[in-house]
């Protein structure tokens, strides 16, 4: 009797049809765990590659927008300098704008060589007289114009004075 309890739970298995087995037998969890690991993995790539892109646009507007407030900050400064060193020292602040000094030091010392040189070439161009012109110059008469001795400056002052040789 022993032996018969024993056998018969065996024997049932064995004569179930295999198709019903089949029907019967729960599915592969591991194998659908590990699909499903894959699909998730897939897109993931999928949706990290889209972040990266979406990123990689983002970052290079940053940097462009950051390089354009830069640049836009040093022309501030810089024409905010330009008017600091043009009225410490008096040179028109289109001159001081045009001078290659990076610094407002560079400007000054710049501006200061110009200003110099400005003020070299004015008392050349413009001498300095007693009176700053006020008084007018002497009326040219006919008897200054036949006092001169060059021949074709003679007649250069006659045709310009013809007024005072006509009768």
């Amino acid at each position: 009797m022993g032996d018969e309890g024993s056998q018969q739970p065996q024997a049932e298995p064995q004569a179930e049809p295999q198709g019903e087995a089949d029907a019967r037998q729960e599915p592969d969890y591991r194998a659908l765990w590990e699909q499903a690991k894959a699909d998730a993995r897939k897109w993931e790539g999928r949706a990290k590659e889209a972040n990266s892109k979406a990123l990689d646009e983002a970052s290079a507007r940053l940097a462009d927008v950051q390089a354009e407030r830069d640049a836009l900050a040093a022309e501030k400064e810089r024409r905010e300098a330009v008017e600091r060193v043009a009225g410490a020292t008096g040179v028109p602040a289109s001159v001081v704008g045009s001078l290659s000094g990076a610094s407002e030091e560079e400007l000054t010392r710049q501006a200061e060589g110009v200003r110099d040189a400005m003020s070299a070439v004015a008392g050349r161009a413009y001498p300095q007289t007693r009176d700053r012109g006020e008084t007018q110059a002497k009326a040219i008469t006919a008897d200054d114009i036949r006092a001169i001795k060059d021949p074709h400056e003679r007649i250069l002052m006659r045709a310009r004075h013809r007024e005072l040789f006509e009768r």
